[in-house]
C-alpha cells in the first residue's frame, strides 16, 4: 500500500496525475485541513473515477471531518488516524504461537495488566485453520467505537446536507471556470507530384496561379577583372614625364583662365605644359590683404626623357605673364614628383602575348559572373538558362613594367531573371489545392527544373518544375478554434470527421463532466500530428 501525501495547494488534477503515476494498486490518500481537494464532492467522484478507470484502489486518511466526509459521499473509504489508531479494523491477526490463548501476554507480566487493557482471548477452538489467533475488541473498546462512530455519522449527515447545497454551485463555479478541450488531429500525406510549364514574369504585380504565371525581377551586374602577361617583343619609346601642379592667384579677385598647353617653367629652365584648359579662382580680399586661390592641374614635359623626372617643386614660373603685373601675382607648385619620363628600349607585347592573355581572361569573367549571380537577395531562385553575361573588348595597357608584364583589362555584365521561392511555392500549392479539393501544406518537395527560356527583350522566364513530395491539409488553427468553440460532443465529433485529409482524431475533455467545448479560445488545445 503506498500513501500519498496531498499539498494543501494541490488540484484535483495534480493528484490525479500523482496517482497514475503509482505503481502501487493500493494508494492511501493523505488530506491536510483545508485542502483544495476538499472543496468539492466532484473532485473525489473525479479522483475515485480515474483510479478506478487505472485499477487502483482508494482510502482516504485524514484528521478533516469534512475531507472525510466528501471521501464517503464519493464512496471513497476513509479513516482518522488520531481517533481510530489500529482499532478501525473488527479484528487484528497476530503471529501463530506454539503456547496457548492465555499465553499472549509476556510471560512475566502481571495479571492485572492485562485485566486494565480489558482484552480477552478467544478459546483455541475459534483459531483459524491456519493457526492464527483472532482477538476481539473488549466490551469497553467496542462502547468506544461505538460512541465514536455514532459522533462520526452525524457530522457526516450534517456535511452531506451541506454539500447537497453547495456541490451544485461549486459545480456550476468549476463548469464555468476550468473546462478545456484538446483536439489531437492526425493528418493524411498525399503524394504528390507536378510538372506543367509555368511563367515567371518581370514587373508583375498581382500573380495568376491558375495561369501558371507569378511575378519575377532582373538583376544585372558589372565585373571588372585584369590580367598581368609577360611581354615578349621590344620596341623603342619616347615617353613624357606627367604628374600634377597646384596653380596660385595671389594677384587679383579676379578668375584668371589657363589654356592648354600653357607653359610651365622650372627654377632650372626644364618646360612642363597643362595638359588641358582651367580657370585659376580670384583670389580673396581681406581687410586689403590678398588671400592666393589655388587649383589643381596636370602637366605634361615639353620633352620626353628621364631628366623630367622630377621630384616636388616649389615653385613653377608662367612664362606668358613675363613683362606683366601677373608674373609674380601667378604660379604653380608641385607636392608630388614628376613620374615616366623615358626614352629607349622596353618590352612590348606581339600578338601572341596579347592571345595568351585574353585566354587567361575570358574564364576569370565567368566567374566573375557566377559569383554575382550567387549574390541575389536571399530566397530568390536562379535556374540555369536564365542569364545573359556580355563581354566587352578588352582593353591593353601595352606599358609595361619594370618586370617586362603588361596587363589586360576586362569587364563583363550580367542580367539574370530570378523569381521569389515564395511564389513558386504558393503557385504549387494553388495547384496542389485545386487538385485535392481542400488548401494543403507542401513538405519534402523535390523540384529540377527544364525547358528554360529566357527572353530579355519581353522580360519572361519560361520553365517547367518537375516537383514530387508530400501534400498535407492545410489547419489554420485559430479558424478552427472559433469554429469548434462552443460545440456539444456530439457536434465537435462530425465537425472533425467532416473534415478531409484527416486521418484519424482524439478528443478529451476535461474536467470529466465537461460535454461541451468551451466558448474561450484559450480553453481549447489544437494539436496537428502527421
Amino acid at each position: 500500500m503506498k500513501k500519498i501525501f496531498i499539498g494543501k495547494n494541490d488540484d484535483p488534477a495534480q493528484v490525479v496525475e500523482n496517482i497514475l503515476s503509482e505503481v502501487e494498486k493500493s494508494i492511501v490518500l493523505v488530506i491536510p485541513k483545508f485542502s483544495k481537494v476538499s472543496d468539492s464532492v466532484a473532485n473525489f467522484h473525479l479522483l475515485k473515477r480515474e483510479a478506478e478507470a487505472d485499477g487502483k484502489n482508494l482510502l482516504v486518511e485524514s484528521i478533516d471531518d469534512d475531507a472525510l466526509a466528501l471521501a464517503a459521499a464519493a464512496k471513497i473509504p476513509g479513516v482518522n488516524p488520531f481517533l481510530f489508531g489500529r482499532k478501525h479494523s473488527m479484528s487484528d491477526i497476530v503471529p501463530p504461537s506454539a503456547t496457548s490463548a492465555t499465553d499472549v501476554s509476556a510471560p512475566d507480566a502481571p495479571a492485572s495488566s492485562i485485566a486494565d487493557e480489558n482484552v480477552t482471548v478467544a478459546s483455541t477452538p475459534n483459531a483459524s485453520p491456519s493457526g492464527d489467533v483472532e482477538v476481539d475488541f473488549t466490551a469497553k473498546d467496542e462502547a468506544k467505537r461505538r460512541r465514536l462512530s455514532g459522533l462520526f455519522s452525524r457530522r457526516l449527515v450534517r456535511i452531506a446536507v451541506g454539500g447537497a447545497v453547495v456541490a451544485p454551485m461549486l459545480w456550476a463555479a468549476a463548469s464555468y471556470s476550468i473546462p478545456a478541450v484538446t483536439v489531437n488531429l492526425t493528418l493524411k500525406t498525399f503524394d504528390w507530384n507536378f510538372s506543367e510549364p509555368v511563367t515567371a514574369v518581370v514587373g508583375l504585380s498581382t500573380a495568376d496561379y491558375a495561369a501558371r504565371r507569378f511575378p519575377a525581377e532582373i538583376f544585372s551586374d558589372k565585373k571588372s577583372v585584369s590580367v598581368s602577361q609577360p611581354a615578349t617583343g621590344e620596341r623603342k619609346i619616347e615617353r613624357r614625364a606627367t604628374g600634377a601642379v597646384t596653380i596660385y592667384n595671389a594677384f587679383s579677385s579676379a578668375a584668371q583662365p589657363l589654356v592648354s598647353n600653357t607653359r610651365l617653367l622650372t627654377p632650372e629652365g626644364l618646360l612642363f605644359r597643362l595638359s588641358e584648359k582651367v580657370t585659376v579662382p580670384g583670389a580673396k580680399i581681406e581687410q586689403g590683404k590678398i588671400i592666393p586661390s589655388s587649383i589643381s592641374a596636370s602637366v605634361t614635359a615639353d620633352q620626353a626623357g628621364d631628366k623630367y623626372n622630377l621630384g616636388p617643386v616649389s615653385r613653377f614660373s608662367i612664362p606668358g605673364f613675363q613683362g606683366t603685373s601677373k608674373y609674380e601675382g601667378f604660379y604653380a607648385a608641385s607636392s608630388d614628383p614628376m613620374v615616366n619620363g623615358f626614352v629607349g628600349t622596353v618590352a612590348y607585347p606581339v600578338k601572341a602575348d596579347l592571345d595568351a592573355a585574353i585566354a587567361k581572361l575570358e574564364p576569370l569573367l565567368s566567374d566573375a559572373g557566377a559569383l554575382s549571380l550567387h549574390s541575389l537577395p536571399a530566397g530568390f531562385v536562379v535556374v540555369d538558362g536564365a542569364s545573359k553575361i556580355n563581354n566587352r573588348d578588352p582593353k591593353v595597357d601595352d606599358t609595361a613594367t619594370d618586370s617586362k608584364n603588361f596587363t589586360v583589362l576586362g569587364e563583363t555584365s550580367i542580367s539574370v531573371i530570378s523569381f521569389p521561392a515564395d511564389e513558386l511555392e504558393l503557385l504549387l500549392k494553388f495547384a496542389a489545392a485545386d487538385n485535392l479539393g481542400f488548401a494543403v501544406d507542401l513538405n519534402n518537395l523535390e523540384i529540377s527544373y527544364s525547358s528554360v527560356s529566357a527572353d530579355f527583350s519581353a522580360n519572361t522566364l519560361r520553365f517547367t518544375p518537375s516537383v514530387r513530395g508530400g501534400a498535407t491539409r492545410a489547419i489554420d488553427v485559430d479558424t478552427l478554434k472559433n469554429e469548434i468553440a462552443g460545440l456539444g460532443a456530439d457536434a465537435l465529433k462530425d465537425y472533425i470527421v467532416g473534415l478531409p485529409g484527416v486521418e484519424s482524431a482524439r478528443i478529451s475533455f476535461w474536467p470529466f463532466w465537461v460535454d461541451k467545448v468551451p466558448s474561450a479560445a484559450d480553453k481549447i488545445k489544437v494539436v496537428i500530428g502527421y
